[in-house]
């Protein structure tokens, strides 16, 4: 498994959105007693709707990346 934090928005026609074996996931901010807990269960309901074919819940669409303006 790798990460990499990426802090420019991608266009929708980045290579990076279809890259086989490549899951893209927000950037979780903020830290709580919970969260720990909270992120790992999130990661794990998503891969088990993923590996289902199942909707993945906060799916990223590369679309709603792009600035307003030129949408």
């Amino acid at each position: 498994m790798s990460g990499r934090n990426n802090h420019l928005h991608r266009p929708p026609d980045d290579a990076l959105w279809s890259t086989a074996g490549v899951m893209i996931t927000p950037h979780i901010a903020g830290d709580g007693p919970e969260s720990e807990e909270r992120k790992y269960r999130l990661a794990g309901e998503q891969l088990r709707r993923y590996a289902a074919g199942r909707p993945l819940r906060f799916e990223v669409r590369p679309y709603l990346l792009e600035p307003f303006e030129s949408r």
